[in-house]
């Protein structure tokens, strides 16, 4: 039922008001009420106006962000629950608008050979390879908190150290001063990049303590569209300081196996 974006309820009540029975539906922006009585008043509900559901013994109660709340009751109300909640939990869209992925962008483009734009659009995907698989697992994800885990902080961070070490590793393939140096400057490039995650990971605990409280997890979804748009901004830096250091013939910038 939560799947096809609709169902029925018994009742819906507004205080001790019952206005009796409704259908429910819900899509992607909105959640729409239409009343079972001969006048079919419609309600609109968007839903970044929902801040919580609470069921108990089949009464879902909708609270709202101005501080109103309706109550649907019925045998389904936990069903009601699933269909709205999977609404308001939605994945945000995270790669529209980056600007950098899926492009060789680089400080003097008109100087990139070939091969040299095959490299950067190769280290362009490790670098980001982490954080699309993490929107990959999240999506196919059963729970709410597994949604969350999929975007780990800490495995996030680690694994894009791991994408810089290498990128300098094949650009200085003897440990020394250049190799050092390099790593610093990439680690001071992605400086933002890891204080996003670090605020990613604070509010993740939080969303994953109470899936049915939308403010919190409002905020963690827009923690985490933020840290896609950090790591966007951080791989043109990254690709600009790069691009003053020629691979190694034979290099490879994968990152070891872990």
């Amino acid at each position: 039922m939560a799947d096809a974006g609709s169902a029925s309820i018994a009742s819906v009540r507004v205080g001790r008001k019952d206005l009796g029975g409704a259908s429910v539906l819900a899509d992607s922006d909105l959640v729409t009420i239409v009343l079972s009585s001969k006048e079919k008043r419609v309600s609109r509900i968007p839903l970044g106006n929902i801040k919580s559901l609470r069921l108990q013994a089949g009464q879902l109660m909708v609270q709202l962000t101005d501080g109103k709340a309706l109550t649907l009751v019925g045998d389904n109300a936990a069903d009601i629950r699933e269909l709205i909640g999977a609404k308001c939990r939605a994945i945000p869209e995270l790669t529209r608008g980056l600007r950098a992925l899926g492009s060789a962008r680089r400080a003097n483009p008109r100087s990139v050979t070939r091969a040299r734009s095959v490299a950067v659009l190769d280290e362009q995907r490790e670098f980001f390879a982490p954080l699309l698989a993490a929107r990959g697992a999240a999506t196919l994800a059963t729970t709410p908190a597994a949604s969350v885990a999929a975007f780990d902080a800490r495995t996030l961070a680690d694994t894009i150290d791991a994408t810089i070490h290498a990128f300098a590793g094949a650009r200085f393939r003897t440990e020394g001063p250049h190799r050092r140096a390099l790593q610093a400057e990439l680690e001071d490039l992605t400086a933002a990049l890891r204080t996003a995650l670090a605020e990613l990971g604070a509010l993740a605990s939080q969303a994953q303590a109470d899936p049915d409280d939308f403010v919190r997890w409002r905020k963690w979804s827009n923690q985490l569209r933020a840290t896609f748009q950090a790591a966007d901004r951080a791989w043109m830096d990254i690709a600009r300081a790069l691009a003053e250091y020629p691979l190694e013939a034979g290099a490879s910038a994968s990152v070891p196996a872990r």
